[in-house]
């Protein structure tokens, strides 16, 4: 027992030291060039903020103000728990974050994502001992191949919490393993719920991986007959069920979630045949397999140290007849194998992604995979037969072969891959054929791979080489950059009621969380896609993928409906002010300017006349938001008698729309062949102008029909106005990007100055584009004030917003659907007058009730879907885990 304890002490000091030296490399690089661990975009729009927002919520909680089960800052109104669980709003770790203030949450950021990599570490470390691999060196020089391989160190500063998947799935291996050998379920089941508690997606891919391993464990027990092992095997499933149980609390709600989100429809990503890569796949996955070169493609990523691909080599040719390991060997290889196979084939990238697009994601088990036959391989690498150096050097050198062999130009990333295998394989071949004892050819070899691991960081962060480091945000300014824009303007207003704030084409979504206001963006995975089809149909530009939307597009109607007062934005976008916005000259600072609707709505108004969905839909999207402004849209379905009665019905053909297309010319192509409906750009940077007249009234749009970016990277159609400055964007993706989606529609709003207008769309590269029409639009809003003053005579008034709950009072005079600018989710429940009323989506994002004639109270009250019976299962599962466990105990003494 001290032996084992002095084991345990010895490692933990070791392990814990090169972490440090390793970590102390990392910050040295960040800090040297000026940078946080704060990746620009995702880190700053989701996770930085994301962390920042769980603090102040966390501290909510503590301080008596209740659990916020929705929040306005979240998008226009998106649940806490399902929007946030993927980003941490369910992982341990986080919860420090109720500790630390604003000011020092990016310190917090950094520190946190070096705890999760000395966990996967320690992880690790303790599958390896429950498996009976208790030789320092080994193990040692195995965990530091797992936490510092390619996927740790790209993976851990861009997405953090995917390094939750290197911490649990080693402990759920760990668990199986209890399992096998104690027949001891308790600590698999907790793990089990806490992975799925703590991030569905990647508990998702960890159980498909457990189920490979389990099978490859149980079926390699020779004991056991195939009814005890398939007894086994149910066992192991009652089990999982039963951890499945346990998360329910979060799992019921985020599943839910799953399955009403707007991108499980993505239509794009990897766009080859599903059985095999394109031939250029391989080539990379062969030469970056071990160089610091990290992404291949399809988020494969290579970075793998050298010692792992030896190993893996080495254990392929060796076959030890006497040795004790070699079930489990024959086992780690197979899985090896296995995964590696799967990374060679997209159809897996597909199944593993939850069938989404093609993405690998999951190759961290493919790298702990690698890191185990280092574990396994090392203590025979240092005592190899002169037969067994012979069928290395062989095998080596087929392989830096057909690296040469697949490559015309010898980057230096791929030329420093093949001297380290070359090098670790000479230091391996003296290492056999000396006397030097067992712990000196482990120290040699942990220096040497430390050493290595220090040159691998350099290179790939660094600015001469790969400089990914160039993508993050300054140091101590990841607070500023997530609102560095004119929004910081919304600080000095005084206004207590509730509102929405709009700006012009923001690239900082979500900023709203940690600036504390209610905004028009979003950029979430899981997002409602009632909410995305609303914004869709619209042929919104600013929704430039199906779960990120930058805003409303400064559109007159669309803020008005939403509950937008405020309007912020720069003085050289001022063309953009929707019109009955006044400019608010107390609140001016530098070139910032803040606008306030004069005939602001409430959050809830009421229509007297409706519109079925399936009419809607036969109008163009420009004619679509007038239509919203004079009815209400709802589905066919949900259309009842009582509707028919108490409202009037118009449709597509009998609704008065004002909106027209006016003519245009194309003043200039420069750099542009235009012909039939394609755009060749054949210089970067080229430009193309259109004119229209203006008439300074209402607002102009202009609306591309099916255009789409036919070849090249990912590229953005600029426009700007020459005479009054403003600007706006069309962003497009290639099919084969996976944030891509068919949009049919690309409308913006335009500058609709009196008298010569000119909008000069500026491409900054070399592509080609392809589109059915291109058209301007005006809608002259002659109508417009005297449409709102109905609404705002049959607003909500009295608006008080509560935890979960939004109330006032109304007084209609007739019969009206009520809608609330608050994106429909069956958690919400209304009350009218104290008596329960249900809800429909309408305008196909917002949600409504029908309300009669007179003076009425309306309260709206939410609980995130599915959260209640999620307790009450979490709580069964809790509860049959504890009585298990403690029966088990009893039995045993």
């Amino acid at each position: 027992m001290k032996n084992k304890h002095n084991f345990y002490k010895t490692y933990i000091i070791t392990y814990s030291a090169m972490f440090c030296v390793l970590s102390l490399v990392i910050w040295l690089i960040f800090a040297i060039y000026g940078k946080s661990f704060v990746w620009d975009p995702d880190g700053v729009r989701q996770h930085y903020n994301t962390l920042s927002y769980l603090g102040q919520y966390l501290r909510n909680i503590f301080s008596g103000k209740g659990v916020a089960m929705m929040d306005f800052r979240i998008g226009q109104g998106f649940d806490v728990l399902t929007t946030l669980n993927y980003y941490g709003l369910g992982d341990p770790l986080n919860l420090i974050a109720v500790f630390v203030k604003q000011q020092n949450m990016e310190m917090l950021y950094g520190i946190l994502i070096f705890i999760r990599l000395y966990l996967a570490g320690i992880a690790f470390s303790y599958y390896c001992i429950s498996i009976n691999k208790k030789e320092l060196g080994p193990v040692l020089i195995g965990t530091i191949c797992y936490v510092f391989s390619g996927f740790g160190l790209y993976t851990s500063v861009r997405h953090p919490f995917f390094i939750n998947a290197m911490i649990y799935l080693p402990l759920l291996l760990v668990a199986a393993e209890r399992i096998l050998k104690k027949k001891k379920y308790g600590f698999f089941t907790w793990m089990v719920g806490l992975s799925l508690i703590s991030n569905f997606y990647f508990a998702y891919m960890n159980t498909i991986f457990v189920g490979i391993y389990l099978l490859f464990r149980i079926f390699g027990m020779e004991k056991n007959t195939f009814l005890e092992k398939v007894k086994e095997i149910g066992k192991i499933c009652v089990a999982y069920l039963v951890g499945v149980m346990i998360s329910a609390v979060v799992f019921l709600p985020v599943v839910y979630a799953f399955l009403q989100n707007a991108r499980g429809g993505d239509a794009g990503g990897y766009t080859e045949s599903l059985l095999l890569y394109p031939k250029e796949y391989y080539q990379k996955y062969l030469l970056y397999f071990s160089a610091p070169k990290l992404m291949i493609s399809s988020w494969t990523i290579g970075g793998y140290s050298p010692i792992c691909l030896i190993s893996a080599l080495y254990l392929w040719i060796v076959h030890r007849k006497d040795d004790q390991e070699k079930e489990q060997i024959r086992i780690a290889k197979a899985i090896f194998l296995l995964l590696l196979v799967f990374t060679l084939i997209p159809l897996f990238g597909k199944i593993f992604n939850g069938f989404g697009y093609v993405c690998n994601r999951w190759c961290y088990a493919l790298v702990m995979s690698s890191a185990m036959l280092v574990v396994y391989a090392l203590p025979k690498l240092i005592v190899m037969t002169k037969k067994e150096r012979v069928g290395l050097l062989a095998i080596i050198a087929v392989y830096i072969i057909l690296m040469l062999l697949n490559t015309n130009k010898l980057e230096f990333e791929i030329t420093l891959s093949m001297e380290l295998i070359a090098g670790f394989t000479l230091l391996l071949f003296i290492m056999s054929r000396s006397h030097i004892s067992e712990r000196k050819c482990y120290v040699i070899l942990t220096t040497v791979i430390v050493a290595g691991v220090m040159i691998g960081c350099y290179i790939i962060y660094s600015p001469g080489y790969s400089n990914y480091i160039k993508s993050f945000s300054k140091r101590g300014k990841a607070y500023e950059f997530s609102g560095r824009s004119a929004i910081t303007r919304m600080a000095a207003v005084k206004d207590n009621s509730f509102y929405r704030v709009e700006q012009p084409w923001i690239n900082k979504s979500n900023q709203a969380i940690i600036r504390n206001y209610n905004g028009n963006t979003f950029y979430w995975s899981l997002v409602p896609k009632t909410m995305t089809q609303y914004l869709d149909e619209l042929g919104m530009a600013s929704l430039d993928r199906n779960y990120a939307c930058l805003g409303l597009d400064s559109r007159l109607i669309l803020n008005e409906l939403g509950a937008t007062k405020y309007y912020v934005a720069r003085k050289t976008n001022s063309s953009l002010v929707p019109y009955g916005y006044e400019h608010q000259k107390q609140y001016d600072y530098k070139d910032y300017r803040v606008y306030q609707n004069r005939y602001a709505l409430s959050i809830g108004y009421g229509m007297k006349k409706y519109m079925k969905k399936s009419e809607y839909d036969k109008l163009l999207p420009i004619q679509k938001q007038e239509a919203l402004l004079s009815c209400i849209i709802l589905n066919d379905s949900d259309i009842t008698t009582d509707i028919q009665n108490r409202i009037e019905e118009v449709t597509s053909k009998s609704i008065p729309l004002q909106t027209r297309e006016i003519p245009y010319k194309i003043k200039s192509l420069d750099g542009i062949v235009m012909d039939h409906g394609r755009i060749q750009v054949i210089k970067k940077n080229a430009s193309m102008t259109i004119t229209y007249e203006g008439d300074g009234k209402g607002e102009t749009y202009l609306l591309f029909h099916n255009l789409k970016l036919l070849s090249g990277i990912n590229h953005q159609l600029i426009s700007v106005s020459k005479k009054h400055s403003f600007y706006t964007k069309i962003s497009l993706f290639p099919k084969n990007n996976p944030v891509y989606y068919d949009k049919e529609y690309h409308g913006i709003k335009i500058s609709n100055i009196k008298g010569n207008n000119e909008i000069t769309f500026t491409f900054a590269q070399k592509n080609s584009f392809q589109f059915d029409s291109l058209k301007v639009y005006r809608y002259p809003a002659k109508n417009y004030k005297k449409q709102v003053e109905d609404l705002r005579d049959h607003q909500l008034e009295q608006v008080k917003m509560g935890n979960n709950q939004v109330s006032g009072t109304v007084s209609l005079s007739s019969d009206r659907w009520m809608q609330f600018a608050i994106p429909y989710s069956i958690g919400w429940k209304a009350y009218v007058d104290g008596k329960q009323t249900s809800l429909s989506p309408s305008d196909t994002a917002y949600l409504g009730l029908l309300v009669s004639k007179g003076n009425h109270k309306v309260v709206l009250s939410y609980e995130t879907p599915y959260i209640r019976i999620g307790a009450i299962v979490s709580f069964i599962g809790c509860l049959i885990t504890i009585v298990s466990m403690f029966l088990v105990r009893k039995k045993e003494k």
